[in-house]
C-alpha cells in the first residue's frame, strides 16, 4: 500500500472563483496518466471541503532541493529538463495548457525523478484563457507588466 497525499481545501476560505477554479483543475487532472505528473487518485467534497487525494512525493519540492543544494549538478537540471519537457509533451498532446511551471510546482519522488503537480491554472486549449496565468516570479520577460498579480 502506498503513501498517499491529501489537499484539503476549506470552502469559507474560497471564494466562488476559486471554488470553481478547484473544479476545474480536478476536472483536467483527474484523467492523466504519465511518470513526470503527480497522480490525482480521487476527489470529494462535502459543504465544508474539497479534498484532493494524491500521490505522495516524499521529497519535497524541487525549490527545496535547490535551496538545499544550492547549485544542482548539470547531469541532474537535464534529466528534470527531460523529464519536465516530457511532461509538457503529454499535456500538450491532450490539448492542455499547464501555464504554473515553477520550482514549487514541481515535486520529486521517491526515486528522485520530478512531476508536475498544482493544475490549478490549467486551461484545455478548447476553453484557451486570453490573460496571463503564471507566478511572477517565473514569468517570461515579454509578459512583464501585462500579469494581474
Amino acid at each position: 500500500m502506498s503513501t498517499l497525499a491529501l489537499k484539503v481545501l476549506c470552502k469559507s476560505e474560497l471564494d466562488q472563483n476559486v471554488e470553481e477554479q478547484v473544479q476545474c483543475e480536478i476536472e483536467i487532472h483527474k484523467n492523466l496518466i504519465h511518470p513526470n505528473i503527480i497522480c490525482l487518485y480521487s476527489s470529494f467534497d462535502d459543504k465544508v471541503q474539497i479534498c484532493l487525494v494524491l500521490e505522495l512525493a516524499p521529497k519535497g519540492t524541487l525549490f527545496d532541493r535547490v535551496l538545499e543544494w544550492c547549485r544542482v549538478p548539470e547531469q541532474m537540471s537535464s534529466q528534470y529538463i527531460a523529464q519536465i519537457t516530457d511532461a509538457l509533451k503529454y499535456l500538450h498532446g491532450k490539448h492542455i495548457i499547464y501555464h504554473n511551471i515553477d520550482l514549487e510546482n514541481i515535486l520529486v519522488d521517491v526515486h528522485g525523478q520530478v512531476t508536475l503537480a498544482d493544475f490549478s491554472y490549467s486551461t484545455q486549449t478548447r476553453n484557451h484563457q486570453t490573460t496571463i496565468c503564471s507566478t511572477t516570479a517565473y514569468l517570461a520577460p515579454e509578459c512583464q507588466g501585462t500579469h494581474p498579480d
